[in-house]
């Protein structure tokens, strides 16, 4: 039930423990070697997944549209304080409009943010919000903010249309490949302890005990948190 990253961190860790023991003393060379090599390929998996979901021209898109929202924000605050009594007044209920979504509209994750800019830009199209854009001769900037929120739409859902399924795919089978790895671990592991005795495997296996049984906790904390959270009927 771990989120990915999070069991990446996990098989880290363990491999992390087993590198600090003497491996060809506890004849655990091999499964070491192969732990770390599905490891990598995991690693591997995981960074062009979030490479792709991060790419240059998604970031590139974000950064534009945030601009042009930043903009229109600027000049609309501008006018709050403008001389004439009207253009202040319109400048006022746009900026109630804008800032009811929050006022760092920005820095909202990518798909929030995209949410949270449709209904804006639905908001500014109604008429009493066009008069008021029209007073300001803000139009220009509003086309602007339409215009970069909708290329941004689009890089991302032709992103996930074309890589997201693939990629999916390929972290689901490095995931599975380094849990069969660990599961073949511990079995040789416990099969070692009763051969040899906890002397020599003890220490190892009280490490990945620990490690698996803290990330059982964090998930049912967050399991938990997210039943509380959720509206009761």
């Amino acid at each position: 039930m771990l989120r990915n990253l999070e069991h990446f961190q996990v098989m880290s860790n363990i491999l992390a423990y087993l590198k600090a023991e003497n491996l060809e003393e506890l004849k655990l060379t091999t499964q070491s070697e192969a732990f770390e090599k599905a490891l990598k390929t995991y690693d591997d998996v995981l960074v062009l997944e979030r490479g792709n979901a991060l790419s240059e021209k998604i970031n590139q898109a974000d950064l534009d549209r945030d601009l042009a929202l930043r903009s229109l924000l600027s000049a609309v605050k501008n006018y709050v304080s403008f001389p004439n009594a009207e253009k202040a007044a319109a400048a006022n209920q746009l900026l109630r409009q804008i800032e009811k979504y929050g006022k760092r509209i920005d820095k909202l994750p990518y798909l929030q943010e995209s949410g949270v800019l449709n209904n804006l830009l639905q908001d500014l199209e109604i008429k009493e919000n066009t008069d008021y854009l029209k007073l300001l001769h803000l139009e220009d900037w509003v086309s602007i903010l339409k215009e970069a929120a909708g290329r941004f739409n689009e890089l991302f859902q032709n992103r996930e249309s074309d890589n997201s399924t693939k990629l999916s795919g390929q972290v689901k089978e490095a995931r599975q490949a380094i849990q069969a790895e660990f599961e073949q671990l511990t079995t040789v592991l416990n099969a070692y302890e009763i051969v040899y005795g906890t002397t020599l495997y003890g220490t190892l296996i009280a490490k990945i005990n620990e490690a698996v049984e803290y990330a059982q906790t964090q998930t049912t904390r967050r399991n938990s948190r997210t039943k509380t959270e959720s509206p009761t009927e």
